[in-house]
């Protein structure tokens, strides 16, 4: 038999604030101050704002993260976090910090407000939570948590290998290869003298802005797949959310060709500036909207593949940034000075070899990540077997 309770009768929930007095450095009888936002370290001594302790739980209050939840911290609590205790000693609290990270698309689904939606505390108190007993309790948290631990290990190696990409790429594209002599160039800093700095118009055959025409969200039955700035994700394309043109709307001139590659003008500015290459295995005929910019690299110069990855790379970055034209909500860059931008152009069987070298780390990235989504989509498997908020279970009571 499992019983039911409400959580209203099971924990306390209550809203953190703005502490009048924030510091950088903790002064005496100080505690951390606790935001969503951890880039910062600060401090208050303000007694009035709610603390949690390790074994309370913190939950996102509104936005896109809203329903979240935090555990294992001590601190003040902000004004964007819900404090969550448990009160009643037949529920546990890594326990419940399960159930409410298994109800959180729920939480989401019932937010109220207008412009920023948030948590709803009336319907979350509501909610009903199964309490099996306390040593099932502890054994569901404790292999949800092992769960938990691989996949932060995951995590963590992803994050090294995405630090030992950005190193590696950065050495290659100063030292090459190749054993050599080297120089450092004015516009992008140290590179081997064997190799040539060209602007990028001198190395390309064209650059043409993409269609500035409505879009349609789904497959007309004949249509083609239109790239917008969204589908450049980390260096890639990610052609998993596209809109359509008709055919009739797309001449030859506007379909992709192999290596070309996809560099965006508009966007915010953490976005701006980013680049993909095509790659024709992909998907055929594909087509590019207005905010990017086709850029035909002339093969026997400089493969696409390569100029992506200059483009992307701290260098090219470097470059990327002077030119950028700030806007309101969004950030621009004319093609006109993009063409200025200089770039180290190796030999072409150093190019691929780069490439390649580059490619087996972001194969061995691309598996960590695959390992990580399953191991992800097994946690969320466990969540409903283990914490079902209606199981279907004859002669269940209510605490």
């Amino acid at each position: 038999m499992i019983e039911l309770a409400r959580l209203g009768e099971m924990i306390t929930v209550t809203k953190g604030k703005k502490p009048r007095s924030i510091y950088g450095k903790g002064p005496h009888k100080s505690v951390p101050y606790i935001l969503i936002d951890e880039s910062q370290t600060l401090f208050t001594d303000d007694e009035t704002v709610p603390i949690c302790f390790p074994d309370d739980i913190l939950m996102i209050v509104d936005g896109s993260g809203s329903g979240k939840v935090f555990k294992n911290r001590y601190g003040a609590v902000g004004s964007t976090l819900l404090r969550i205790r448990p009160i009643s000693r037949n529920l546990l609290p890594e326990y419940l910090f399960y159930f409410l990270e298994y109800i959180q698309p729920e939480l989401q689904m019932n937010r109220v407000g207008g412009a920023i939606p948030h948590v709803d505390k009336s319907w979350l108190i509501e909610k009903t939570i199964p309490l099996p007993p306390l040593p099932v309790q502890r054994r569901i948290a404790e292999i949800l948590g092992s769960v938990d631990a691989v996949i932060d290990s995951l995590r963590s190696s992803l994050d090294t290998l995405v630090q030992l990409e950005g190193q590696i790429i950065e050495y290659l594209l100063s030292r090459g290869l190749e054993q050599s002599e080297h120089c450092t160039h004015p516009g992008v800093g140290r590179v081997p003298t064997r190799w040539s700095i060209l602007p990028l118009r001198s190395i390309l055959l064209k650059a043409q802005y993409g269609l500035s025409l409505p879009l349609m969200a789904s497959d007309p039955g004949s249509g083609i797949p239109v790239l917008r700035m969204n589908n450049i994700r980390h260096g890639v394309l990610d052609i998993s959310d596209v809109k359509f043109l008709s055919q009739t709307d797309v001449t030859p001139e506007y379909i992709l060709d192999d290596g070309d590659v996809l560099f965006n003008r508009t966007n915010s500015l953490d976005l701006v500036g980013k680049s993909a290459c095509y790659d024709a295995n992909l998907i055929l005929p594909l087509t590019f909207a207005s905010y990017l910019i086709r850029l035909k690299p002339n093969s026997k110069v400089v493969v696409g593949h390569f100029l992506t990855l200059f483009l992307n790379s701290e260098k090219g970055q470097q470059q990327i940034r002077k030119i950028i034209t700030p806007g309101v909500s969004q950030a621009n860059i004319s093609a006109s000075n993009l063409m200025e931008i200089l770039v180290p152009v190796p030999p072409i069987l150093e190019q691929t070899k780069i490439i390649g070298f580059v490619n087996s780390i972001q194969q061995l990235k691309a598996s960590y990540s695959a390992e990580k989504d399953k191991i992800t989509s097994l946690k969320t498997t466990l969540l409903s077997k283990f914490l079902i908020t209606q199981p279907a279970v004859q002669g269940v009571t209510h605490v």
